[in-house]
């Protein structure tokens, strides 16, 4: 009885353990796994996996994508130096 019940908590650790390990980590970062704090590995973007209560995974942008516009502006842009306060007529 007793055997019976110690297998059954290990299969849902087991389980657990399996299932809640999985992160996924995005294109443009990079996941730093830490065992119990301390560096262990560098994870490549995608599925990644870390043993729950053990590791740790921190996901670290590398990578960003940065528009820049010459020439024209945007509309309803947020940055309000993007375009020329007043800009010339070209209509002549």
């Amino acid at each position: 009885m007793a055997l019976g019940l110690i297998a059954c908590v290990g299969i849902i650790v087991a389980l657990f353990t399996l299932l809640f390990g999985f992160r996924s980590i995005p294109a443009n970062s990079v996941g730093v796994k830490t065992r119990f704090g301390a560096y262990h590995a560098i994870a490549n973007p995608g599925l990644a996996y870390a043993i729950p209560y053990f590791d740790e995974i921190h996901i670290v942008p590398i990578q960003r994508l940065l528009k820049l516009e010459f020439g024209f502006a945007t509309p309803n842009a947020t940055n309000v130096y993007q375009a020329d306060p007043q800009p010339e007529d070209t209509r002549r």
